[in-house]
């Protein structure tokens, strides 16, 4: 909260200096994406996860989000 000049402000006012110094920061974004959700599927710790729970989304929220949504970004990139 910035009392002088009565606003709230979401983001620190240093960050926000560096993002609109540095406006190509997310320039893309969806590729990056897509490409961490690759990588966290190609992992170690979801390798190792049985086949049984894997398939239970509902027990591994970052898998089921990675599994269905890393096409979604990719294809988000090659649209913009």
């Amino acid at each position: 909260m910035d009392k002088e000049a009565s606003t709230v402000r979401f983001v620190h006012f240093t960050l926000q200096e560096y993002l609109s110094a540095h406006p190509d920061v997310f320039s893309r974004s969806h590729s990056t994406m897509a490409e961490i959700c690759l990588t966290y599927l190609h992992s170690k710790q979801v390798k190792a996860i049985p086949a049984d729970l894997a398939s239970n989304f509902h027990n591994n929220p970052s898998v089921e989000y990675c599994s269905l949504y890393w096409g979604v970004h990719a294809r988000m990139e090659l649209s913009d």
